[in-house]
């Protein structure tokens, strides 16, 4: 899907790095940023409650957030870890 990156939750930095993830996923927009409080933000789409495949809403993602808790992964396992997400950006 043209225009999204996609990456996967975790629920805290030790977890991202032992793999467990939260079941979410953010979809940013990269090429739709601002700079806030200091940090780039990017428009998101992302869960609203921390539970697996959680319904989504419009969001703001901040990069120091995304390196921190995310790693980015590819569309196909977005679609398989959090179906959700995508009723919510496919056309």
């Amino acid at each position: 899907m043209n225009g999204y990156r996609f990456y996967l939750e975790h629920a805290t930095p030790s977890a991202k790095r032992r793999r467990h993830h939260a079941g979410t996923v953010v979809a940013i927009i990269p090429t739709q940023s601002r700079f806030q409080d200091g940090q780039i933000v990017f428009d998101a789409v992302g869960s609203v409650y921390d539970v697996p495949d959680s319904p989504v809403t419009s969001t703001g993602a901040a990069q120091a957030f995304l390196s921190r808790n995310c790693r980015r992964i590819s569309e196909s396992k977005a679609r398989t870890i959090h179906p959700t997400l995508f009723n919510f950006i496919d056309p």
